[in-house]
């Protein structure tokens, strides 16, 4: 793992098929046997000469701080929503909105979670607005809604594990 380091596209040899021998860099070329884009919603952007149809999609989510033991023990769903025991708090998600690589949290959004999550679980109306946390982020998708796994067919040592959409943060540990 490197840090402060942008991967400006892949470092591509070999001819008639092409040999993806590492990434290239703002720090120069890094060699690697095999390269696995993981770029989650930018991966589509990483070169074009592979480039896969993997696009953002924005998704909100909020916290609720609550001063007793959460009423949930477990993930559960419903509403089209999740909702999560995350401390002393309740974590709830989540919006889909096709804005592209749009930033931030809207009132509709955060209204939509939480009308939603007190519907499914009451209790979470006791919850601390004041410290209500909400953030956003972008999932990436895929037109199918399936994820790219595996070696690419196009180029020798170039492998993808992209396009998760909604279900990357909960196959998370």
């Amino acid at each position: 793992f490197r840090n402060n380091i942008t991967v400006e596209g892949l470092w591509v040899g070999g001819h008639p098929t092409p040999i993806v021998m590492g990434a290239a860099t703002n720090r120069g070329a890094i060699r690697a046997d095999v390269t696995i884009i993981t770029a989650g919603a930018w991966a589509g952007e990483i070169d074009e000469r592979f480039a896969l149809p993997v696009y953002p999609v924005r998704g909100q989510a909020i916290h609720i701080p609550l001063s007793t033991e959460p009423p949930i023990r477990h993930l559960i769903s419903g509403n089209g929503i999740y909702m999560i025991p995350d401390g002393l708090g309740v974590t709830i998600g989540a919006t889909h909105e096709d804005v592209g690589f749009t930033r931030g949290v809207t009132v509709g959004g955060v209204g939509k979670l939480l009308q939603y999550a007190l519907a499914l679980v009451p209790e979470v109306g006791s919850g601390d607005y004041n410290h209500l946390r909400p953030w956003s982020g972008f999932r990436p998708a895929t037109p199918d809604k399936t994820p790219i796994l595996g070696a690419d067919p196009r180029a020798r040592g170039l492998w993808w594990a992209t396009g998760h959409f909604r279900s990357g943060i909960l196959l998370a540990p």
